[in-house]
């Protein structure tokens, strides 16, 4: 009877033993689990970087720099003024500053004369914007606002085509295409465009 007691009780205490160590394993891992938890799900901050378009005084003009911005990815140029500050661009191409009315184009210092010209070219071919809300004496006196489009300087020389299609759907679809030809050698640079448009 006394072995039977001794035997029973030596298997009591390594129950007990092993309890224990099982117990102290589960606190342990329990502990490390939650501070891992808490560690993964606290944020200390976010930063978030991006470079914006900037506008500035230069002149008679405010300058909004496009190039290096958000700006290039606007699509066309007429896309682009749309999104500079007093700027309104239509979708026929007339462009408004905001408190003066209609306003005179000019690309690299020449007079647009076909204002769809605005919707062929590229943004990301703008260098600057220049707005210019008081026109000089340099302009004429019917002329109540002037924007002035500088585009990047073009590399290399020789013979160059850009080709592009457009679809638009309002109140019927539109098919715009508009075909580029530029070529360029020393101090000339000649361009000539030509635009298609067909409705259903």
């Amino acid at each position: 009877m006394k072995r039977v007691s001794l035997r029973f009780a030596a298997l009591m205490a390594a129950m007990m033993m092993t309890m224990m160590t099982s117990a102290q394993q589960n606190d342990s891992l329990s502990t490390d689990t939650t501070m891992w938890f808490n560690q993964t799900h606290e944020l200390s901050g976010v930063v978030v970087k991006g470079r914006l378009p900037k506008t500035r005084v230069k002149g008679d003009a405010m300058r909004t720099t496009v190039a290096g911005t958000i700006l290039e990815k606007a699509g066309t140029i007429n896309d682009a003024l749309s999104k500079i500050p007093s700027l309104e661009a239509e979708r026929d191409g007339g462009v408004k500053v905001l408190g003066r009315g209609d306003a005179e184009v000019y690309i690299n210092g020449r007079r647009v004369q076909d204002m769809k010209e605005l919707s062929r070219l590229r943004s990301d071919q703008i260098q600057h914007v220049d707005v210019v809300q008081n026109p000089g004496a340099r302009y004429a006196a019917s002329v109540k606002a002037v924007v002035r489009i500088t585009l990047k300087k073009a590399q290399g020389e020789g013979l160059s085509f850009q080709n592009s299609t457009q679809f638009m759907y309002q109140y019927g679809g539109s098919l715009n295409d508009n075909f580029t030809a530029n070529y360029r050698t020393g101090g000339l640079d000649v361009t000539g465009t030509h635009g298609h448009r067909s409705c259903s």
